[in-house]
C-alpha cells in the first residue's frame, strides 16, 4: 500500500493512501497527532475538510476525517456497499497503524458507522452516533423530514434516474451561489439550526461549512449518488455484532434525521447510551457546549 500526499506534505487537510485494489482512500487529520485517536465519517454530501478545534487540543483527541468513494479525492468505487466501506476503513487503519480507535457517524455517516463497528468490532472502542440517519423504511421516519430529504428518499426509491441530475444542480449551486444554496436550506431547518447558522455566518465557521460541502463535488458527483443508493437498500447491518459501548447523541427538534430513527436505533443496538438533546436540531457539533460532551464521553470510553 503507497501513501499518497499533498504537494505540501504538512498540509494534514489533504493526504491520501492508496488501497489494495489501487483506489485512492483521501482522508484528513486535525487536533494533536499523539491524540487519542477517533475517526469520524462525514455526512452525505460530505468531504475531509473540517476546522480545527480548541476541544480536540484540550482533551487530547485527534480526528481522522476519511473521504467515502466518489466523495473529494477518493476514487469511485462501482462496488460500494456498507461492507466495502468497512474493508477499506480496515485497510486504513492497518496502513495508520491503529489496532483501536474512537469511531464515529455524522449524519448519513452513521449507518456506515455502524457497519464498520459490527465487521470489525475488536478495533473500535467506542461508536458516537451523531445525528445519525435511520433505514427509510422506518414506519413514519419520513414523516417528521424536511421535505428536501424526504423528496430525494421518494425520489431514489421511485424515479432513481433523476438522483444523478439533482446532486449535480446542487453541486452547480453550491460552486456559483454558496450563500442563496445554504438559505434554500436554511429555510427547512429547525430554530435552533437556523441559529448556529447565523452564528456561524459571523465567523470563518461558514465558509468552512462551504468548503466542506464544495469538496465534497470537487470531482463529481458520485460519491452523493452512490450514498443515496446505499441508503435506500435494506441496510442488513448485523446490529447484535457490535461490542463496544455507543453514545447517540441526537436533537429532537431535528428536520434533516428525525428523532423517530435515533430512537429506532437505540432499541436495535446493543450498549446503546442515547442521549437526546432538547432545543437542539442537526448541527449538534457545532454547538461547542455538546461537541465537548461528545469528545469527553469518546475520551472517558477509550479508557475503559
Amino acid at each position: 500500500m503507497k501513501t499518497i500526499t499533498s504537494a505540501h506534505t504538512e498540509d494534514r487537510t489533504s493526504m491520501s493512501i492508496r488501497l489494495s485494489d489501487n483506489r485512492i482512500l483521501s482522508y484528513s487529520t486535525y487536533g494533536p497527532e499523539d491524540g487519542i485517536p477517533f475517526i469520524v465519517f462525514h455526512g452525505s454530501p460530505g468531504s475531509r475538510i473540517s476546522a480545527e478545534n480548541d476541544l480536540c487540543y484540550q482533551l487530547g483527541i485527534k480526528m481522522i476525517y476519511p473521504e467515502r468513494p466518489g466523495y473529494g479525492n477518493s476514487s469511485p468505487n462501482p462496488k460500494a456497499s456498507f461492507l466495502s466501506w468497512a474493508t477499506d476503513i480496515n485497510e486504513f487503519l492497518n496502513h495508520l497503524q491503529l489496532e483501536k480507535t474512537a469511531l464515529g457517524g455524522v449524519s448519513g455517516g452513521g449507518p456506515y458507522a455502524m457497519a464498520c463497528a459490527a465487521q470489525y468490532p475488536h478495533r473500535f472502542t467506542s461508536l458516537s452516533l451523531i445525528s445519525s440517519a435511520a433505514p427509510q423504511d422506518l414506519p413514519g421516519y419520513k414523516n417528521q423530514m424536511a421535505i428536501s430529504n424526504k423528496l430525494g428518499y421518494l425520489l431514489n426509491k421511485y424515479t432513481p434516474f433523476l438522483i444523478r441530475s439533482i446532486s449535480k444542480s446542487f453541486a452547480r449551486g453550491l460552486k456559483n451561489n454558496p450563500e442563496r444554496t445554504f438559505n434554500q436550506v436554511f429555510k427547512q431547518l429547525c430554530e435552533a439550526d437556523k441559529n448556529i447558522i447565523c452564528l456561524m455566518k459571523k465567523s470563518e465557521a461558514f465558509q468552512i461549512a462551504v468548503d466542506h460541502l464544495q469538496e465534497a463535488f470537487s470531482n463529481g458527483v458520485e460519491g452523493h449518488v452512490t450514498d443515496m443508493k446505499i441508503f435506500s437498500r435494506k441496510w442488513n447491518i448485523p446490529y447484535q455484532e457490535i461490542t463496544c459501548l455507543i453514545h447517540i447523541w441526537h436533537g429532537e427538534d431535528d428536520t434533516l434525521a428525525p428523532i423517530l430513527g435515533a430512537k429506532e436505533l437505540a432499541n436495535l443496538l446493543p450498549n446503546a447510551k442515547p442521549n437526546y438533546i432538547k432545543n437542539a436540531g442537526h448541527l449538534l457539533t457545532e454547538d461547542s457546549k455538546i461537541l465537548s460532551q461528545i469528545l469527553s464521553k469518546v475520551k472517558e470510553s477509550y479508557f475503559l
